[in-house]
């Protein structure tokens, strides 16, 4: 079989080192050829320079169009069988990573698309990287073997996909809620996705900063496919994660509540056992993982990050009721 990888880079100077380095440096196997495309997408620093460095193929794309575009010319510029999808900000923990996606899909014919896992460890420093890198390892180590959604950053699926679902949908300009879209047909057509969790790969997670503005943009475009399809995520996003999350939303508000009223301190701790019912296994993690001295200030980042998700969705539900009904 021929495997094709394709990465979409766009201002990624400060990563694409260290991914192409994971990409070009896998082992090879006699029955499988590699080949690795690069799709720059109008980038206005260094990056384009770096790429030319490595054994890649360069797409120099004149027009900035977003990653779901770039990934698009990418399939087309290529000929595997099976296509792999790898962000610029990702780089692969594993050297064999390639021939076990390869392995997979030559004996597992009932699957159509594979995940792999982000490790535990993110590539970058700080507090919220560190929450994001295991609180989603936690996540995708959850019980289920398939995930009905998709995410492009880290996954693979056999090439003729895209000739029963078409390919991803180039209005969401940024790295949007594209991948779980592409996922959503996926699942419409019964093509599995396995989750190989013995596939590893390393992540640039998030700041702060850009965490919040990723949740509110993504929580507003999910809650819109999710009213479409009305169906949760057997995994990742999934109806347990989704009651924590509406749950977490309301601490805030009856901990102020609670200083004016002191009746609603009973509302608060009501919720706040719902809360830890749905989040006790992410923390019963943490001490596993010896990570007792975060788990405070990661309950404290879970609870402000649900409560935007809630705002962005909320915001979103809203404006999808008004704009309908004019």
């Amino acid at each position: 079989m021929k495997v094709s990888v394709v990465i979409p880079a766009y201002n990624a100077e400060r990563t694409i080192d260290r991914c192409l380095q994971s990409v070009v440096t896998q082992q090879k196997i006699d029955d499988c050829e590699y080949e690795i495309v690069v799709v720059d997408d109008a980038s206005t620093d260094g990056t384009k320079k770096k790429i030319k460095k490595y054994p890649v193929r360069l797409i120099d794309l004149v027009y900035n169009l977003g990653p779901a575009a770039a990934r698009n010319r990418g399939v087309k510029e290529t000929k595997g069988d099976i296509v792999v999808f790898i962000d610029a900000d990702i780089e692969i923990k594993d050297r064999d990573a390639l021939a076990k996606i390869n392995e997979l899909f030559v004996k597992r014919l009932d699957i159509f698309g594979v995940i792999m896992i982000k490790d535990k460890k993110a590539l970058n420093k700080g507090l919220t990287p560190k929450y994001w890198a295991l609180y989603k390892y936690y996540l995708w180590n959850l019980p289920g073997d398939f995930q009905s959604s998709f995410t492009t950053e880290r996954s693979a699926v056999r090439r003729e996909v895209f000739n029963k679902v078409g390919y991803f949908n180039e209005k969401y300009k940024k790295a949007d809620v594209e991948d779980f879209e592409f996922g959503y047909r996926l699942d419409k057509f019964d093509l599995k996705v396995l989750i190989a969790r013995d596939i590893k790969v390393l992540h640039h997670f998030e700041t702060f900063v850009q965490s919040i503005k990723k949740i509110i943009k993504r929580s507003w475009q999910w809650i819109r496919l999710f009213i479409r399809r009305k169906k949760f995520d057997p995994v990742y996003s999934s109806r347990e994660r989704g009651v924590k999350t509406l749950i977490a939303s309301t601490l805030p508000v009856f901990v102020i509540l609670s200083v004016f009223q002191h009746g609603a301190i009973y509302l608060l701790v009501l919720a706040l056992s719902i809360y830890l019912f749905y989040s006790v296994g992410f923390y019963f993690f943490l001490l596993k993982e010896r990570q007792v001295l975060w788990i405070l200030p990661f309950l404290l980042l879970d609870i402000l990050f649900c409560t935007l998700t809630v705002v962005g969705a909320g915001a979103s539900v809203i404006n999808y009721l008004v704009t309908k009904n004019e």
